[in-house]
């Protein structure tokens, strides 16, 4: 594989990730928005749980966010390699 190719895969692969966390937020937003809409009491340890699972998504959107940025410095620091030699 050329450079160019790896290049490619990588920017499909980070386009891909970031596609896939959009959707799942959305997904996320959509589900909340419609449990807040129908007005269904909850218990507090159903409040509880929703909080600890809000906070998971947020972390695992944070790390996955931290991964992306990690990927495309990786990716400009071997173009402005190539570019240097």
């Amino acid at each position: 594989m050329t450079y160019s190719d790896l290049d490619a895969l990588l920017v499909l692969v980070i386009v891909l990730v970031i596609g896939i966390a959009v959707i799942a937020a959305l997904a996320f937003t959509g589900a909340m928005a419609i449990r807040i809409a129908r007005g269904g009491k909850r218990s507090a340890s159903e409040n509880a749980d929703e909080a600890r699972l809000m906070q998971e998504i947020y972390v695992g959107l944070e790390k996955l966010n931290d991964r992306v940025e990690s990927l495309e410095t990786i990716m400009l620091d071997e173009r402005e390699q190539k570019n240097l030699v």
